[in-house]
């Protein structure tokens, strides 16, 4: 290998590597923002099933009465 070609080589690892950073980092941030929505969601599902639960609650309780 010529050092021409090794310099060759070393600098397209270098753009390979800032690439990947520059990739890493977009990942980081969609991953940031699929664990908000992740949150969001749980709660509105909570949010959803304790709902239901006091409906079911007070249609047995009337019921009963």
């Amino acid at each position: 290998m010529t050092d021409q070609e090794l310099k060759d080589l070393v600098a397209s690892l270098a753009i390979s590597k800032a690439q990947t950073d520059e990739q890493l980092r977009e990942t980081d941030k969609q991953m940031q923002e699929l664990q908000r929505v992740l949150k969001k969601v749980s709660q509105m599902v909570g949010s959803i099933s304790n709902n239901q639960g006091d409906v079911a609650e007070e249609f047995f309780y009337n019921s009963l009465r």
